[in-house]
């Protein structure tokens, strides 16, 4: 399979293996892919998706393929391209901005992620099945959450995360919500007036909660943390204006 890919890489565009569908309310149930499909629209790179080869080395997702080569982890992916086709985003800010930018997405995908892995597969997914039931969720999106389930909250145990209570979790995730939210500040983007490499991390890392219809955190997206919702809303205008036609175009597929 990865010699297919390495022959059609050749060809001048980026190719983006990841997960997508099984999610209501976003076009990938992983933060990752949400990432660096929203880096790559950033930053007008040519590329095209491929839905079925998902896992790559590393046995992760997302991962890339580009001129006979074969590259995994979403960050390290970043910074290759970055370097590849000249688009160091964040070289507008000043080295103190860009290390705030660099410890806000180290926060968002080692701590936060892993919170919301908990919500998603622990304490938020209780009801799952009981949406099946009432027709808001397929059989098939029930089974794929009873068989990744388990996977997820053994990997969450073992980075610690998941060794704490649905009430120590949800304090985990408003915590690392408000340090964001006095980070955005005023900004329209994470760091300032034009959005960075950082940005992709923090909107994908952020979707679930704003977007989700069970968000644990609904309330203060609605009132202290609003502009982390308005920030989330700024960011999918601005990259993914065909967000509803391509969640449309999943759940046809």
């Amino acid at each position: 399979m990865k010699a297919k890919w390495r022959e059609q890489s050749k060809q001048g565009k980026v190719i983006l293996h990841g997960m997508y569908g099984n999610s209501d309310v976003l076009p990938t149930p992983s933060p990752f892919v949400l990432k660096l499909e929203t880096y790559l629209r950033l930053t007008k790179i040519p590329y095209e998706v491929d839905k079925v080869d998902f896992w790559g080395p590393k046995g992760k997702t997302p991962w890339i393929s580009y001129e006979g080569e074969h590259l995994a982890d979403s960050q390290f992916i970043t910074e290759f391209l970055s370097r590849k086709f000249g688009k160091q985003l964040a070289n507008k800010y000043s080295i103190k901005e860009r290390a705030i930018g660099t410890m806000t997405r180290v926060m968002v995908e080692e701590h936060l992620y892993w919170a919301g892995v908990m919500w998603r597969f622990a304490f938020g997914g209780k009801d799952t099945f009981q949406k099946v039931l009432r027709g808001e969720k397929s059989f098939i999106q029930w089974l794929i959450f009873r068989l990744i389930a388990p996977q997820m909250r053994s990997s969450a145990w073992s980075q610690g995360v998941g060794r704490h209570n649905e009430t120590e979790i949800k304090a985990i995730m408003l915590n690392d919500l408000r340090a964001i939210s006095t980070v955005l500040g005023q900004n329209k983007f994470l760091l300032g007036e034009e959005p960075c490499e950082d940005d992709c991390s923090v909107f994908a890392g952020l979707a679930s909660a704003v977007f989700s219809t069970n968000s644990p955190l609904e309330k203060e997206l609605n009132d202290e943390l609003s502009n982390l919702k308005e920030y989330c809303y700024r960011m999918k205008d601005l990259l993914w204006p065909d967000w509803e036609s391509h969640m449309n175009k999943l759940k046809q597929n």
